[in-house]
């Protein structure tokens, strides 16, 4: 009888395998290098009220900084990082997060 006449399944190999290969998941971008920006700041309803910056056309999400000196209307320069590895229920922008603020 041979092989190819045998009524049981072909056996599999032997022979060592290599372990299987890891696929890293996915990663987060990291933020930005620090920057400073200037512009208005509004008070956005959306979800309760998000903190934003609006300069040069762009509208940022504020994580962080002085809540006294970032309030709606004022015009501030923020200085901080855009992390866009952040998500937040607001979802107005990019998000900055700011290490100092001073009016503008």
């Amino acid at each position: 009888m041979t092989s190819s006449d045998s009524p049981f399944p072909p056996q599999p190999s032997r022979e060592p395998t290599a372990p299987p290969t890891r696929v890293p998941g996915p990663t987060k971008p990291a933020p930005t290098s620090p920057t400073s920006l200037t512009g208005m700041v509004e008070m956005s309803e959306i979800e309760g009220g998000c903190l934003v910056l609006r300069t040069g056309g762009v509208t940022y999400e504020l994580l962080g900084g002085d809540r006294t000196l970032l309030r709606h209307g004022a015009r501030v320069t923020v200085e901080g990082r855009v992390n866009p590895g952040v998500a937040t229920i607001c979802q107005v922008g990019p998000v900055f997060e700011v290490s100092a603020v001073r009016p503008a």
